[in-house]
């Protein structure tokens, strides 16, 4: 079965202009036959901020029902944990990668 992969890398300084172009980019990329996964890489974010990250992640949201999974690989630990505790809002199956883990993600991303 294919999958539709699709790949953001965030950072904590993006501006409103790049966060609309990431909504368009995500909204172009959906197929309505094939289930969409999405793989986020976010750098920055050096101190707990999650409703920044959650302000940062929010072009995803109106797409939230069209995605089967999301892979997040970051260097944070409050990130991950922040995901493991299910505060990641827009979609139910969400695993998080440490950079060194880029390889496990695409698998897992691959897995369905």
């Amino acid at each position: 079965m294919s999958i539709n992969v699709v790949v953001f890398k965030l950072h904590d300084q993006l501006t409103p202009d790049e966060m609309e172009q990431n909504r368009r980019r995500l909204e172009l990329s959906l197929a309505p036959d094939l289930p969409t996964h999405l793989l986020v890489e976010i750098d920055g974010f050096r101190h707990m901020e999650p409703e920044r990250l959650t302000e940062t992640l929010a072009f995803i949201k109106p797409f939230a029902s069209a995605l089967s999974r999301v892979a997040v690989i970051g260097s944070r630990t409050w990130i991950k944990a922040w995901i493991k505790t299910g505060c990641f809002p827009f979609a139910s199956f969400v695993e998080y990668f440490d950079v060194t883990e880029s390889d496990r993600a695409w698998i897992w991303l691959n897995e369905r």
